[in-house]
């Protein structure tokens, strides 16, 4: 009786006598499944291993930064049998990945052969130059420079344009300190979070 009237009073609606009992099962699977939803909500997080790292889930967000000029690819390519300008300086393009699928002419290497020699002689040219020099749109000129800007190879004052360097062994030397310094962040962050996560280098 004591059922019913709480029934009664919880479905005042719908209640009759003949479906007490289905109400009943009704209610009783309510109350499990907020019961197990209260449990589940009381229950710490799954222990993590040792090895992983410190985390709360929602602490880790994404902080925009400023977009870098610095880009260098660095492929492994097979160096010419022939040791003349043309061909090393094409080896060099290459291996610092300059040349992209579409760049069947090379000509991202005529421009910074361009650059070389130019500035072999003190020399600075602005992309209207280059371009008559090379025979190329100074859209397509300016798109090359941009890529040679972001290796380091190639740096800009105003409107001139000049190769990093004089020498162009000093210019891939200047590019490796600047690899190994960001290498060096790169460790130092790196020990840091091994110190965090409590691991030891043996």
């Amino acid at each position: 009786m004591v059922k019913s009237k709480r029934l009664n009073s919880i479905y005042p609606d719908i209640y009759r006598p003949e479906l007490a009992n289905t109400i009943a099962k009704i209610t009783q699977k309510q109350g499990k499944k907020q019961s197990k939803k209260a449990k589940k909500r009381e229950m710490p997080g799954e222990t993590a291993p040792e090895y992983a790292l410190p985390i709360m889930k929602g602490s880790v967000k994404h902080v925009p930064t400023k977009r870098s000029r610095f880009k260098v690819v660095v492929r492994k390519v097979e160096r010419p049998f022939r040791d003349d300008f043309e061909h090393q300086l094409t080896w060099i393009c290459s291996s610092l990945g300059f040349f992209e699928p579409i760049d069947k002419e090379k000509n991202a290497a005529a421009v910074f052969k361009e650059l070389v020699l130019a500035s072999e002689k003190g020399v600075a040219l602005t992309s209207t130059a280059l371009a008559e020099r090379i025979g190329m749109s100074r859209g397509a000129v300016i798109n090359h420079l941009n890529n040679l800007l972001r290796s380091g190879l190639v740096e800009k004052a105003g409107r001139y344009y000049s190769a990093r360097s004089r020498s162009m062994k000093r210019t891939i030397e200047e590019i490796e300190e600047d690899v190994d310094r960001i290498f060096t962040q790169l460790k130092r962050a790196a020990e840091e979070i091994d110190t965090q996560i409590g691991f030891e280098d043996e």
